[in-house]
C-alpha cells in the first residue's frame, strides 16, 4: 500500500523554515554583537571616570595615539558621559526589539497561545491574544534583563574596574567617533542638564541667603528682649 503524499501545506511550511533559518541565525549573531557592544560601552564609563591623577600623568608621558585621544575625551567629562549613555540606550533598545523578534520566531505563537488559552480558560480576566502578549512581553523582559545585567553591566565593569587603563585605551577610538556622531544629542542633553544644575543652584544659594537672614533676626531679637537660650533655639 503506498503512502499518501504529503499535502501542500506542508511543503509550504517546510520552505518558510527554511528561508527563516538563516535570517535567525544572521539575527542571533547580530545580537551577540550588540550585547558585546553594551558591555564595552558599559565598562568605558568606569574605566574612564576612574582613572586618577597619575594615570593622566602616566598619559601625557606616553604622547600615542590612544593615549591622546583618551585625553581629549577627557577633557570634557559631561559630553563623555552623555556619549556613553545615549549610545549605551541605543543599543540596549535595539537588543530588547531583536530579542523580541528572536523569541516570537523561535517559540512560535502557536506555543504562546497554547499557554495563552490555558491561563484564558484557568484565570479569565483576560483574553488569549491579551495573555499571548503578555507571556511574550514577560518572557522578553525578562530574558533581556539577564543578559544586560549580567553581560551587559556586571561583568564589563567588574573587568573594567580592574583594568581601567587598557580598557580605556581599547575605547578610546570608537568612543571618538561616537562622540563626533552622537555630539548633536550629547551636547542637547548637556545643556539641559546645565540648565538644570543652575536653577537647582540658585534655588540653594536662594535658600542659604534667606537662612542667613533669619539667623540674624533671631540673633538681633534675642539681644533685644535678653530671652532665654530656649526661646531663641
Amino acid at each position: 500500500m503506498e503512502s499518501e503524499p504529503p499535502d501542500s501545506d506542508y511543503y509550504i511550511q517546510l520552505y518558510f523554515l527554511l528561508i527563516s533559518t538563516p535570517g535567525l541565525i544572521v539575527l542571533s549573531v547580530i545580537l551577540i554583537l550588540l550585547l558585546i557592544c553594551s558591555a564595552l560601552v558599559s565598562g568605558s564609563e568606569v574605566a574612564y571616570f576612574s582613572l586618577g591623577p597619575n594615570d593622566i600623568k602616566d598619559l601625557k608621558e606616553e604622547k600615542t595615539v590612544k593615549s591622546s585621544l583618551l585625553l581629549k575625551l577627557k577633557e570634557t567629562p559631561q559630553e563623555l558621559l552623555a556619549t556613553i549613555l545615549i549610545a549605551n540606550n541605543f543599543i540596549n533598545i535595539a537588543i530588547v526589539i531583536l530579542t523580541d523578534y528572536l523569541i516570537r520566531n523561535i517559540c512560535g505563537n502557536g506555543a504562546f497561545d497554547r499557554w495563552a488559552s490555558y491561563l484564558a480558560s484557568n484565570i479569565g480576566y483576560f483574553s488569549i491574544n491579551t495573555f499571548t502578549n503578555i507571556i511574550s512581553f514577560g518572557i522578553t523582559i525578562l530574558l533581556v534583563t539577564f543578559l544586560l545585567v549580567l553581560f551587559g553591566e556586571v561583568t564589563p565593569k567588574i573587568y573594567a574596574n580592574v583594568n581601567k587603563m587598557g580598557f580605556a585605551k581599547t575605547m578610546s577610538s570608537p568612543l571618538s567617533i561616537l562622540s563626533k556622531v552622537l555630539s548633536p544629542l550629547s551636547n542637547l542633553m548637556v545643556r539641559s542638564t546645565n540648565r538644570i544644575e543652575e536653577r537647582l543652584t540658585k534655588r540653594e544659594s536662594s535658600l542659604a541667603d534667606t537662612k542667613e537672614e533669619l539667623d540674624k533676626a533671631i540673633e538681633l531679637t534675642v539681644s533685644l528682649e535678653d530671652s532665654t537660650e530656649e526661646e531663641a533655639d
